[in-house]
């Protein structure tokens, strides 16, 4: 009947609820857990590969609950892990921020922000420079003219989906590296919103990296009004017009 099917959907609705406060309560858990343990530096790497086998999961719950878990210990925790197994946390969220479930993406991407705030600037520009890279390259094909027409080049399946699982990680990577810095414009920032810009109108990439590119540019924006006089001199006239064409607002001007 209609009651029972009502029922049962709202049960399904509240048993998906607790199991979420589950798995975020657990994490939680588990990363003041490690603040406690005293077992030395191999026994930490042995949990963040620990961690890291279970972001393979083919259950997107569990790899949710692997980046909260991540993104507990690299933003409390972060003096426990050698430059190493930070490096590895890094590339674990990395992975995740490619992750077709966006709660998966979006915690990675949180556990992103927190790494890049702590970085030098030195080393965010680095990152920032890599990931630039491999976004240009990630844009689908042009179209190419053949016999007066223009076609669009096909891709293999299995080619699309690397090229665009690389699409949202890159982007990801530079949308974070520009929430890092909410209120300064480092070097990197005109930088990584330069390579973001190019994928904000593609109409072939995947629509959570056009959101995800024209949210972040307008946080950018929102953040930074009151002294844009001053934060526009960090970029040059390309840079510039790569962010007002994403983000037209006559304060700009």
């Amino acid at each position: 009947t209609r009651k029972d099917r009502e029922e049962g959907a709202s049960a399904v609705v509240g048993e998906a609820s607790t199991a979420q406060i589950c798995r975020q309560t657990i994490a939680g858990i588990s990363g003041n857990c490690c603040a406690l343990y005293e077992g030395g530096v191999q026994d930490v790497g042995s949990v963040v590969n620990s961690v890291g086998r279970a972001c393979d999961h083919p259950t997107w719950q569990v790899r949710q609950a692997a980046s909260v878990f991540l993104g507990r210990l690299a933003g409390l925790h972060k003096f426990l892990l050698t430059p190493e197994q930070s490096t590895k946390v890094f590339r674990l969220f990395c992975a995740l921020q490619g992750d077709p479930r966006r709660e998966v993406s979006a915690a990675a991407t949180e556990g992103v922000v927190g790494m890049l705030a702590v970085m030098s600037p030195s080393s965010v520009a680095s990152l920032v420079e890599e990931y630039a890279e491999v976004a240009n390259k990630s844009l689908r094909p042009k179209k190419r003219r053949r016999g007066g027409k223009l076609e669009r080049l096909e891709e293999a399946a299995d080619v699309a989906a690397d090229r665009e699982r690389r699409q949202r990680i890159s982007v990801a990577v530079l949308c974070a590296a520009v929430h890092s810095a909410p209120y300064d414009v480092p070097p990197f920032v005109p930088v990584a919103i330069a390579a973001l810009s190019r994928h904000s109108f593609e109409s072939a990439a995947p629509l959570g990296v056009r959101d995800s590119v024209k949210k972040t540019l307008s946080t950018f924006k929102r953040t930074h009004i009151d002294n844009w006089s001053l934060h526009k001199t960090k970029f040059t006239e390309e840079q510039l017009d790569c962010l007002d064409d994403v983000v037209t607002c006559s304060y700009y001007a």
